[in-house]
């Protein structure tokens, strides 16, 4: 139970701290500017993969409706 508690306040840490940033971000530019840097990062060949292939289940799930370009 201990531990659900302690969980139960990291992630509500976890949140408010996420809000506070979301408030900040959509308030300033600066602010936003400062997270994108922060949070910059390059895709990965596993990044493109995973898109490639929710592109293609998408495509199956609708299809016409999705056009994939090879």
């Amino acid at each position: 139970m201990r531990a659900l508690m302690a969980r139960k306040e990291d992630e509500m840490e976890m949140l408010t701290a996420t809000v506070a940033t979301a408030v900040s971000i959509s308030f300033s530019a600066d602010a936003l500017n400062k997270w994108k840097a922060a949070h910059r990062r390059a895709p990965s060949a596993a990044d493109a993969q995973a898109q490639n292939s929710t592109i293609g289940r998408l495509a199956a799930m609708f299809p016409g409706a999705v056009k994939v370009i090879n």
